[in-house]
């Protein structure tokens, strides 16, 4: 079983900063057979759009097959 938890969302990186981009940091915590592990994820705006789009296909795919 692979459980997905997005915990936090912030902004800051010296890497985006210099850019002069915007930017997320996400923390999200997956369980991967009961145990928790932190992924973290650094992301454009653009980027951030394109990963809550496939986190949101992904999850109608289970709920249509659950």
């Amino acid at each position: 079983c692979l459980c997905l938890c997005l915990c936090a969302v912030t902004a800051g990186s010296s890497e985006f900063r210099a850019s002069g981009a915007t930017f997320l940091q996400l923390k999200m915590t997956l369980h991967k057979n009961g145990t928790p592990e932190d992924v973290y994820m650094e992301l454009t705006l653009p980027q951030f759009y394109s990963f809550l789009q496939e986190m949101e296909k992904a999850k109608a795919s289970l709920e249509y097959l659950g």
